[in-house]
């Protein structure tokens, strides 16, 4: 199972999203996950050992399609945007 977690900024609550970390690492044994993240917290996600890999977000990227891009080239069982209310 492939997990693309989407939370690009604010400290605070990226280090309170790391708990679903845990959770899917406790329920599903062959798990990556990916994270979406801004340039300012890079290594915060590069340093946490339950994430695979961290895809860098700028707003110029995004507006040239290429976060689009790198993502399609994986396929994802799971994507959450953490924080984000509806």
């Amino acid at each position: 199972m492939k997990v693309l977690i989407v939370k690009t900024s604010s400290v605070g609550d990226i280090i309170q999203a790391f708990n679903v970390l845990d959770y899917f690492h406790e329920r599903f044994k062959n798990i990556e996950i990916d994270w979406v993240v801004e340039k300012a917290n890079l290594s915060l996600i590069n340093s946490h050992p339950l994430i695979n890999n961290a895809i860098l977000f700028d707003m110029k990227t995004w507006k040239k399609k290429l976060l689009k891009k790198r993502t399609r080239k994986s396929f994802f069982s799971f994507v959450t945007a953490v924080g984000v209310k509806l």
